[in-house]
This record gives C-alpha cells, structure tokens and sequence, in this order.
C-alpha cells in the first residue's frame, strides 16, 4: 500500500464499539491461525495480525481523542 488513501466516516458509539470489537476478535483469530501456520502459502487470505492490530489501534486513538472509549486499552 503507497499510503495515499485516506477515509473519513462518523459512527455513533454503538457502531464504534461493534467495530472495535469486529477488528479485536479478527486480530485474536488471526493471531491464533498464524501461531498454529507457520508456512507462508497457509497464511495466503488470512488476514495479518499487525495490520489489524494498527487498524485497531487507530480507530481506538481517533475515538479517544473525541473523548470517547477512555477506559478501553490499545493493543500492545
């Protein structure tokens, strides 16, 4: 991905909270599936576990800085 590509969306809190749940449970599965397959070509759809783990973080930052979700924690 070069970088360039930026969205802009509102969710109310609801929607916010099933999305971070959304990305948090394909972060555990991913994390799993890539413990227990180590070789590349098992992993080919599946998606990263960094990359959710930024996405994650990212969506939580942007909640945060609007006040929202204080008490929630990143993922480390």
């Amino acid at each position: 991905m070069t970088g360039g590509m930026y969205m802009k969306f509102e969710l109310d809190d609801i929607k916010i909270v099933n999305v971070l749940k959304a990305v948090k449970n394909e972060y555990s599965n991913a994390r799993t599936y890539y413990k227990q397959h180590i070789k590349e070509e098992e992993r080919i759809g599946v998606s990263n576990p960094s990359e959710l783990k930024e996405l994650y973080n990212k969506l939580l930052q942007q909640a945060k800085q609007q006040g929202e979700f204080i008490k929630l924690n990143f993922i480390n």
